[in-house]
């Protein structure tokens, strides 16, 4: 099975990871908006790749800037922060707490330009067959 969610879905991307451990993760830098693939323990991948905003002005577009290539072992808790830059840059950071210490997973940096656009990033689950 496999479900896509915006950055709000918060709940959703703990319950993908909760309890999980991050085996490996690959970054594709070839195209215009890189995707991010995390691996974990059980099989499932997570995609993780950047809002397009779909406008030639670049509003909405945020591009994923660093995904942690560090494995990470159990996983207790996910948070997103959200950091702003000068009234229009933001920066979205997926945090995961685990071993009681507190991991950048990935972050993803835009602007959400003057109209709606859309802003910050989208997640694939995408369980084992």
């Amino acid at each position: 099975m496999t479900t896509r969610h915006s950055h709000d879905d918060t709940d959703d991307l703990r319950a993908a990871l909760f309890g999980r451990s991050v085996v490996s993760v690959q970054t594709d830098e070839d195209d215009y908006n890189p995707e991010g693939r995390v691996l974990l323990d059980d099989g499932t991948e997570l995609i993780l790749q950047g809002n397009e905003g779909g406008c030639s002005c670049g509003g909405g577009d945020y591009a994923l800037t660093r995904l942690n290539d560090m494995p990470i072992n159990g996983i207790t808790n996910v948070e997103v922060d959200v950091d702003e830059h000068d009234g229009y840059s933001l920066t979205y950071r997926i945090f995961v707490l685990a071993q009681d210490e507190r991991f950048e997973l990935a972050a993803f940096e835009g602007d959400d330009g003057i109209d709606d656009y859309g802003s910050g990033f989208w997640f694939t689950v995408k369980e084992p067959a």
